[in-house]
């Protein structure tokens, strides 16, 4: 899921991070592009204010959180599946034996 480049809140949250709302949306835009052309992904939109960023590689997600500061310098948690762990249903995907 990526921020809608063509929302008002892509304009408001360039703004929160020092960039021009086109700048902003065209790094949304090339984005879009490349991971259109991926084999079995799918790219949603969304127009509300962001809070998370996860990235989600097969059974790895890595967390962060937005606030009034760029995703990148905040912090990145790596979840891992565990066999009998929280995660191992809710995050994951993973059935429990």
């Amino acid at each position: 899921m990526l921020l809608d480049p063509d929302s008002d809140v892509t304009a408001a949250r360039a703004v929160e991070v020092g960039e021009t709302p086109q700048e902003f949306a065209a790094g949304i835009r090339m984005t879009m592009s490349r991971l259109e052309g991926l084999p079995g992904v799918q790219v949603y939109l969304y127009d509300q204010m962001p809070v998370w960023r996860v990235i989600r590689l097969d059974t790895v997600m890595f967390v962060s959180t937005f606030g009034t500061w760029e995703g990148h310098e905040s912090a990145m948690y790596k979840v891992i599946a565990t066999p009998r762990g929280p995660s191992s249903t809710a995050s994951c995907g993973t059935s429990r034996p």
